[in-house]
């Protein structure tokens, strides 16, 4: 959603995407949902090509495309992996892994 939100701001177009912080929890609520069953290698998978077309998206991006102030609570930089990073080390350390 992220690569193709900077793509498409980049275009000129508005984002399709400007969500509240209500909207924002409930679309990754879902995400989590459907994701949870994925195997460990499918979710690493899932996750570096996510990676890779945000990056790829952005490296690409015009200067419209880089203004902060067109996204919303899903914005342009984002702390959502490091706070997955968080949640994974808690769980390792609570199993002693």
């Amino acid at each position: 959603m992220r690569a193709s939100k900077v793509a498409r701001i980049s275009t000129g177009y508005e984002s399709a995407w400007r969500m509240t912080y209500e909207q924002d929890a409930t679309y990754n609520a879902l995400g989590h949902a459907l994701r949870r069953e994925l195997s460990p290698g499918q979710a690493h998978w899932e996750l570096d090509a996510s990676r890779r077309r945000r990056l790829d998206a952005i490296a690409a991006a015009t200067e419209r495309g880089l203004d902060a102030s067109r996204y919303g609570e899903a914005a342009l930089r984002s702390g959502h992996e490091a706070e997955h990073a968080g949640w994974i080390a808690r769980w390792r350390a609570e199993r002693d892994v």
